[in-house]
């Protein structure tokens, strides 16, 4: 088995008398669930932590990232103990190097276009400094579309890509208009793209009048 195929931990402590190995060890209990088995390998490195003389006291919990995806790069993590009947809180800084596997451009793709296996090849790479940036699993990706024009070597992460909208900028569509029992249908076309319940400038083909209209299905928009 590869080392990237494995769940790797490697822990650095910062040695000091002062320092309760029960401590560090809570801050790398916090992480390891968020790292285990979403991320290819990681380090946790304990970069800096307070300098405190206390010998007797309880750890009532830690604290930090709890709603983070993947917690990446420099992280503070809050450990909360008791002694002698008061609450103290403690923050150590914490570094995590994560390898991710990834999505990578084979070749450069144009923005608005739909991500299919000939497009993209998947390789761990190292995300430590991609913050709070998502990456799409590969159920998710093949549901999405550039944004942007992406060169060849680039990773496919959330931020340059976007949900393949109900409507197209372009489009030629319906403008249906309500009133009483009547229904009146007119040939319109998209000014901008359009998800589902969502309103969009259209032009009405018929008399030129560029209007709202919430999107109600794939190239039918509704006056409302």
């Amino acid at each position: 088995m590869s080392l990237l195929a494995q769940h790797i931990v490697f822990i650095m402590l910062i040695s000091s008398p002062d320092i309760p190995a029960s401590i560090e060890n809570a801050v790398i209990a916090h992480y390891d669930p968020m790292l285990k088995g979403r991320v290819e390998s990681y380090t946790i490195d304990i970069r800096r932590v307070p300098r405190i003389k206390i010998k007797d006291f309880t750890i009532l919990g830690t604290r930090g990232d709890d709603n983070t995806e993947v917690p990446r790069g420099t992280r503070l993590c809050w450990v909360d103990i008791a002694t002698n009947g008061q609450k103290r809180s403690l923050g150590i800084t914490v570094k995590i190097e994560t390898v991710e596997k990834c999505p990578i451009a084979i070749n450069d793709i144009r923005s608005r276009t739909l991500i299919n296996d000939e497009l993209i090849e998947w390789r761990p790479v190292s995300t430590a400094g991609f913050g709070s940036t998502r990456i799409p699993d590969k159920e998710e990706l093949y549901n999405l579309r550039t944004k942007v024009n992406i060169r060849a070597g680039t990773v496919l992460s959330m931020n340059r890509l976007s949900k393949v909208p109900a409507i197209d900028v372009g489009d030629y569509l319906d403008i249906v208009s309500r009133s009483n029992s009547v229904e009146i249908i007119a040939p319109g076309k998209a000014l901008q793209d359009g998800f589902i319940d969502q309103k969009i400038r259209v032009e009405n083909l018929s008399n030129g009048k560029r209007l709202q209209a919430k999107v109600v299905s794939n190239g039918r928009v509704i006056l409302e």
